[in-house]
């Protein structure tokens, strides 16, 4: 199984990146992140700030109202 990432563990994994100017693939490496995810992170970070490192919710349950809609 997968380690669930907090927000503020994300922000860090960042920063330090940020900070030891070191690649994603060498940072992905020594997180045991995928470097794809470090992107995501990354991106979703620079676009929402935060926020954007904050668990989303996947797989949404729409009524049957709106599906017909």
């Amino acid at each position: 199984m997968h380690k669930k990432w907090s927000a503020q563990e994300k922000l860090a994994v960042l920063q330090e990146i940020e900070r030891s100017q070191i690649g994603l693939a060498a940072a992905a490496k020594m997180y045991g992140i995928g470097k794809t995810t470090l992107i995501e992170w990354r991106d979703r970070y620079e676009l929402n700030g935060f926020e954007g490192l904050e668990h989303r919710i996947c797989n949404r349950s729409y009524s049957a109202d709106l599906k017909i809609q």
